[in-house]
């Protein structure tokens, strides 16, 4: 009897296990109320930690010298055109973690910049004719006013070095653009050294890029970027933390079809804390599938990804393909979007609130 009690007492504790296990694997999921609400929490967490960054003495000196300049720079890491970019066109996911690098890159070959700036010189502002004066020098370096306070006590406490600056040109989008092979950055501050980025760009015979490096470090904020890789496989790997909190962390791996040099076949993560985006995405299939019969059907055999609260380890939802209403063209074009448990859906450019006019979409 005490045998049988013992195996009696072990099969409840055994039960009571699998039915806790059970359990937990059934409440991984947000359900769609949820969803959206983690979502739309999710975004002001990101937004949040981007103001806080744009905050900082460094980055309020960046934007002080582009209204003192005239340059125009984009600091939001270009997510809501990358989001809508890639919405429409998920091969632009494989450059996603350099669009930083490109982004610099067009800003410093600007028109206005080029004819003023790039021959090289120190260019310190002038409180009187509210205007640069430069001096001939073999880099180019910024003295400013740091902020609105330092302008009006006519302070240039602010320097911008830029060094071993060089060009090459890349094929970007399908395009040739001149952008810079190397450059090294510091920002000064008070005569303190509060910002440093080191960035190098490696273009192939064909123009397309085959390694760039980004390191920045900006405290308590830092970021580092790589691409590399040889023949049809490359990786893209880019983190950016605040201390020691992750806020980005890119890790994608890359196939590129030698026949159309094109890229084939994207895997690995994007994480834009707290929310992950995991699996892959068979380009190429997913491009022939435009002219399929049933072309969101098509495109969802090509992709496997899904979204994943990073801080809660919950899922919100998978990324698929829709058909959406264009009002512009008075059709209907797959678009992706996030899907929940039960399957109801919303489109990736309403979730992040794009307005397509933005972008010339």
């Amino acid at each position: 009897m005490k045998k049988k009690t013992n195996r009696l007492f072990t099969l409840l504790i055994m039960l009571g296990i699998f039915a806790f296990v059970f359990s937990a694997c059934e409440d991984d999921s947000f359900d769609p109320e949820e969803a959206r609400q983690e979502l739309s929490k999710a975004q002001e967490e990101m937004a949040m930690n981007m103001g806080m960054m744009m905050q900082t003495p460094q980055m309020q000196s960046l934007t002080f010298l582009q209204q003192l300049t005239g340059m125009e720079f984009d600091f939001d890491l270009g997510m809501k055109s990358a989001v809508s970019s890639i919405s429409r066109n998920p091969s632009r996911l494989a450059y996603l973690g350099m669009n930083p690098i490109f982004d610099l890159s067009r800003e410093l070959s600007e028109v206005n910049i080029t004819k003023d700036y790039m021959d090289g010189g120190i260019f310190e502002y002038n409180f009187a004719t509210e205007q640069f004066d430069q001096t001939p020098a073999n880099h180019i370096e910024f003295i400013y006013p740091a902020d609105q306070q330092a302008l009006n006590n006519q302070n240039n406490n602010a320097r911008l070095v830029i060094d071993n600056l060089q060009f090459t040109t890349a094929i970007i989008d399908g395009y040739p653009e001149e952008v810079p092979s190397s450059a090294d950055i510091t920002m000064f501050i008070d005569n303190q050294e509060e910002m440093t980025m080191t960035f190098s760009l490696n273009v192939g015979p064909d123009g397309m890029p085959s390694g760039a490096n980004l390191v920045m470090s900006m405290p308590p904020y830092s970021m580092n970027m790589s691409y590399a890789g040889s023949g049809n496989n490359y990786s893209l790997d880019m983190t950016m933390a605040e201390g020691n909190n992750t806020l980005v962390d890119i890790d994608l791996s890359i196939r590129i079809d030698p026949e159309w040099d094109e890229v084939e076949h994207v895997s690995g993560k994007v994480l834009l804390s707290p929310l992950e985006f995991s699996g892959s995405i068979n380009i190429l299939d997913m491009e022939d599938c435009y002219w399929a019969q049933d072309a969101v059907g098509c495109m969802n055999s090509a992709i496997s990804v899904e979204l994943m609260h990073k801080s809660q380890g919950k899922k919100i939802g998978d990324i698929e393909f829709r058909e959406y209403y264009d009002p512009y063209w008075e059709e209907y074009v797959p678009e992706l979007a996030i899907v929940y448990d039960d399957g109801s859906y919303d489109f990736l450019t309403d979730v992040f609130e794009i307005d397509e006019g933005d972008f010339g979409l």
